[in-house]
């Protein structure tokens, strides 16, 4: 089978070829991703010529083909990348370095075939990030927080102008990436007066490999948030968190937990309990006993339902915006129902009728009002 990984590998003629002789069922088991590879910084063009090709069918089989184009068209930009060095185009080296970071993630985002192959395109994400970093128009810091024997690798991000500023801390969800999804965000807050802190702890991003995420996330939670109370560009009075999919999950303990502390939190599609873990689709099953190095469904099930839920801790009282798909197959919209019953302060709700877990339809329309949300539950930034 021949493999597209760069475009301009074709003619013209055959890429029209190509395009019209796409199998509907090969677009139905890719389109679920598109709008998150597109909020990721990828485009239109890059996912459809990813596609060309491609075989894959269903979205529970065909990975490994996956994988290896995404690989391929993240390499194609890397070596564009140093080619624009080459030329002292700083932007375009940007660009192109930061688009390769993203095509590594979304390759191996879902692909659990190969766990050192899958390894291996997850470091290339945070290799190509780091090495964007310089050039964006945009301060952004690598630190890192000790936790145990552990650094947990994370990024600050300033507010730009006079300090202390209100921050948010971002908590990533099972297969999402700090220097991909979370960075979109980030940029929103960011752009609107906010600091953004972000990291890895157990169980994410480089740190899935050889470590499962903690059911007990507070504990590793807790130096995060100290270090954040810290920091001279951080108001510790103004602190908030959000997150995605179990991300979203996650942030409503800690703001449970740490109730004093956290005053905002922007829970996307995050549901009260996981007792309905056998239910949910086989890749999902996958991502879940992957974080967690589960090695049955059954074993995982068994933590889902002891350890996986809100009902032993008091409700937050932050205020709270979740965020929810009518529709969710994954996180069913009743458990974030429950979520948002079970939290005690002022609560808001975002729910949009016919679109997919963490309403990916509906990015354009709900990161604005999420970041515009969290600037006023905050409260505006105080100058020294």
């Amino acid at each position: 089978m021949q493999r597209i990984t760069n475009l301009a590998d074709m003619r013209p003629e055959e890429q029209q070829l190509q395009m019209e002789r796409l199998p509907p069922p090969t677009y139905e088991a890719c389109e679920h991703f598109v709008a998150r590879m597109q909020l990721g910084g990828l485009e239109w063009g890059d996912i459809t010529h990813a596609l060309l090709g491609l075989q894959k069918t269903t979205i529970y089989e065909g990975w490994e083909d996956w994988h290896d184009r995404w690989a391929g068209f993240g390499k194609t930009y890397e070596v564009r990348a140093a080619e624009a060095e080459r030329q002292g185009a700083r932007v375009t080296q940007r660009q192109w370095l930061l688009k390769a970071s993203a095509c590594y993630h979304y390759g191996q985002f879902m692909y659990f075939d190969d766990e050192e192959k899958k390894f291996r395109s997850r470091q290339k994400v945070t290799e190509l990030f780091h090495r964007a970093i310089p050039y964006l128009d945009h301060e952004i810091r690598r630190l890192s927080v000790p936790y145990g024997d552990l650094q947990l690798p994370a990024y600050f991000m300033p507010a730009p102008g006079p300090g202390p500023a209100p921050c948010v801390i971002l908590v990533n969800a099972l297969e999402s990436s700090t220097e991909v999804e979370m960075y979109s965000f980030a940029k929103e807050f960011q752009a609107r007066g906010i600091s953004v802190f972000m990291f890895d702890g157990p169980g994410q991003g480089l740190l899935s490999k050889d470590h499962a995420l903690d059911p007990r996330f507070e504990r590793v939670f807790e130096p995060v948030l100290r270090t954040v109370m810290r920091m001279p560009e951080v108001d510790a009075e103004r602190i908030g968190l959000c997150g995605a999919s179990f991300g979203g999950h996650l942030v409503s303990r800690l703001a449970a937990v740490f109730p004093r502390e956290i005053k905002a939190v922007v829970n996307i599609s995050g549901g009260f309990d996981h007792d309905e873990f056998l239910n949910m689709n086989i890749m999902v099953r996958k991502d879940f006993r992957h974080v967690f190095h589960q090695s049955t469904d059954e074993g995982m099930a068994q933590l889902a339902r002891t350890s996986l839920h809100l009902r032993d801790i008091p409700g937050m009282t932050a205020r709270l915006l979740m965020i929810v798909s009518q529709k969710d197959i994954i996180i069913p919209y009743e458990s974030s129902l429950r979520l948002l019953e079970w939290a005690r302060g002022d609560k808001a709700l975002i729910s949009y009728p016919g679109t997919r877990h963490v309403c990916t339809s509906y990015f354009s329309d709900y990161v604005p009002r999420m970041s515009d949300w969290m600037v006023q539950a905050l409260g505006p930034r105080q100058g020294r």
